[in-house]
């Protein structure tokens, strides 16, 4: 990450998917939409397969919230797999360009996305490190604006949906959000 250009770097912990079939999730945190929702069962006899999206989803609705509580202007959350494209270098310079172009009104800044068309996305004026995002998938790599966190946080707890990819995604095609990459 120093490669890249990252000064301040930590890696708080995760949960793990034990940890959630142990019973850590709140009793608010999983809105009616999902505990109603046929194929999550109930709180009791949760599917494995519902444990690590809920898993990832907690510790990055923490990792925002401790962000906040810190008073952070600005702040990335990674997955422990991202593999930039590019040289390190390179990457710098593209994260760097894409800064000083992000809008004042954009709330995050994919650095990483998938299920985005090419022709949903378009072009954000006079910044040519940016694109503007429709409804990007996939949470690997954000960086997140403190107003865009705090967005975030207000409309996903309690979750409405598993994962946070799908929670963003919405969020995003909903006008909620403002993103680019």
């Amino acid at each position: 990450m120093s490669a890249v250009g990252f000064t301040s770097v930590s890696f708080p912990s995760v949960l793990d998917r034990n940890e959630v079939r142990a019973g850590v999730i709140p009793e608010d945190f999983l809105s009616e939409y999902i505990v109603e929702n046929p194929s999550f069962q109930d709180r009791d006899s949760m599917s494995d397969k519902h444990l690590p999206y809920i898993a990832n989803t907690m510790t990055m609705l923490s990792w925002m919230k401790k962000a906040m509580d810190l008073g952070l202007a600005m702040f990335g959350i990674f997955e422990d797999d991202l593999v930039p494209g590019m040289s390190p270098r390179a990457t710098n310079s593209m994260i760097l360009g894409a800064l000083r172009e992000l809008p004042s009104t954009a709330d995050l800044l994919f650095l990483e996305f998938c299920g985005e068309t090419c022709a949903s996305m378009s072009a954000v004026p006079r910044a040519p490190h940016l694109l503007r995002m429709n409804a990007p998938y996939c949470s690997g790599a954000i960086i997140y604006t403190a107003k865009g966190a705090q967005k975030v946080l207000e409309r996903t707890l309690p979750a409405f949906f598993i994962g946070m990819d799908t929670m963003l995604a919405q969020l995003i095609r909903h006008g909620h959000l403002e993103v680019s990459a």
